[in-house]
């Protein structure tokens, strides 16, 4: 137990020390394609939920920064995570991660660099497409 404790503490330290990185530094296209492929869509398929759960949270952010990327490899993962994941929370969160990178013009969410960043960007994403699905369904209705 121990050593799973310490292991999910240097996964979220090293999710926060990307995330610092991605928010303080403009890397050029090219790079950031290659972090993106090569370190957080792999993470996707990790067995450690906070391995998981970080590559999900940077692949948003990634999106928010550099919207012309190809993320049709992260999305395709995961989208993978939102079925084969035995945690419920976090195929909620990879869903959202998902709806986010599918339609990331629709939805409208403000990174923020702090220890609830984390829970508060799924939040963020989850009340756009909550309001945006009310008023699709209030439409719908009359």
């Amino acid at each position: 137990m121990k050593r799973y404790l310490l292991v999910m503490a240097i996964v979220l330290l090293a999710a926060l020390s990307v995330q610092a990185q991605i928010m303080t530094a403009k890397f050029d296209g090219a790079k950031m394609q290659k972090i993106i492929d090569i370190r957080f869509t792999p993470s996707l398929k990790s067995d450690y939920q906070g391995i998981v759960e970080g590559a999900i949270y940077n692949l948003i952010v990634c999106k928010r920064l550099y919207p012309s990327l190809d993320y049709s490899d992260a999305a395709g993962a995961m989208q993978d995570v939102t079925t084969e994941n035995s945690l419920a929370h976090l195929r909620y969160k990879a869903y959202l991660g998902y709806s986010y990178l599918s339609n990331a013009e629709g939805i409208d969410i403000t990174p923020v660099s702090t220890e609830e960043s984390f829970d508060y960007l799924f939040k963020q994403i989850s009340e756009e497409l909550q309001s945006k699905l009310l008023v699709s369904n209030i439409s719908v209705a009359r």
